[in-house]
């Protein structure tokens, strides 16, 4: 039969290993979280890199990404009547 101190030293040592695991999944959980953080930050300069792409190069219709930037100015075109439509109805 284990001896007091035997138990002891054996719940001091889960104890530690516990608190031990607590701080590497709070560490883990802080990373990842900063990791989420840069990758948003990441994906808006995405965006705003593309946008001044297509904005400079908008009339290149032989560019690699012609078909995606002739879509956009559909949409921009679609928005301007729409945003036409809003203002006539306004009055």
């Amino acid at each position: 039969m284990a001896t007091f101190e035997e138990l002891k030293t054996l719940i001091l040592g889960k104890g530690k290993l516990a608190a031990d695991k607590a701080k590497e999944t709070a560490e883990m959980v802080n990373l990842k979280a900063k990791i989420a953080a840069n990758k948003e930050s990441m994906k808006k300069f995405y965006v705003e890199i593309g946008k001044k792409y297509f904005e400079a190069h908008k009339a290149d219709l032989l560019s690699d990404y012609s078909e995606e930037m002739s879509k956009l100015k559909e949409f921009e075109e679609k928005n301007a009547e729409l945003e036409k439509k809003l203002e006539d109805l306004k009055g």
